[in-house]
């Protein structure tokens, strides 16, 4: 089974694991890549300083809007409006802070790999077209930054992505623990 969709479409996410947990055969292999970050995009206090702090030390010329060259983006990242959210795309990251809980309660032998996102999501959001991936000086700004990332996640503040991979043993099979 490959999930990359659980954070978008998934209203209750517990639901969805269990249900892929329930169709697994004993052997079968549960996979995921996916948004696992705060519900409705609400950034930690960490993650918002941040990606602040590193938009504030970008250049201009990375900091273009993409729908108005004449304009630059904003260099404080906030949190958007949850209520807004919803009634633009209910579906958007609705449950996503509990699919890891999730993953862990019926698949408790997972194997997890937190893959970061502070930077290259929150931060590097509509940033990314004014990187030049053949210049050598846009390459090694973009590797930092991406060194950045790993670090924060590396260092606890919160990861916005996630891979699992789980196959379904005959002890998980029964899994219905809960996981806090």
């Amino acid at each position: 089974m490959c999930t990359g969709i659980i954070h978008y479409i998934i209203f209750d996410v517990n639901k969805a694991i269990e249900w892929s947990h329930q169709i697994l055969e004993v052997g079968g292999v549960f996979y995921m890549d996916d948004f696992v970050g705060p519900s409705r995009f609400q950034w930690s206090d960490d993650a918002l300083e941040l990606g602040t702090r590193v938009r504030n030390i970008l250049p201009d010329r990375y900091l273009k809007n993409p729908h108005d060259p004449n304009k630059l983006l904003n260099r404080t990242i906030e949190r958007l409006d949850p209520e807004k959210l919803k009634r633009d795309d209910p579906s958007e990251a609705a449950d996503s802070s509990n699919i890891l809980k999730s993953v862990i309660r019926f698949f408790p032998n997972a194997e997890i790999t937190l893959t970061g996102g502070i930077i290259y999501h929150s931060t590097l959001n509509d940033v990314l077209h004014n990187i030049d991936e053949t210049d050598l000086k846009d390459k090694a700004i973009l590797d930092l930054l991406l060194i950045i990332d790993d670090l924060a996640t590396k260092n606890g503040i919160e990861s916005q992505y996630a891979t699992a991979l789980a196959v379904k043993t005959s002890s998980s099979a029964t899994a219905n623990k809960e996981v806090d």
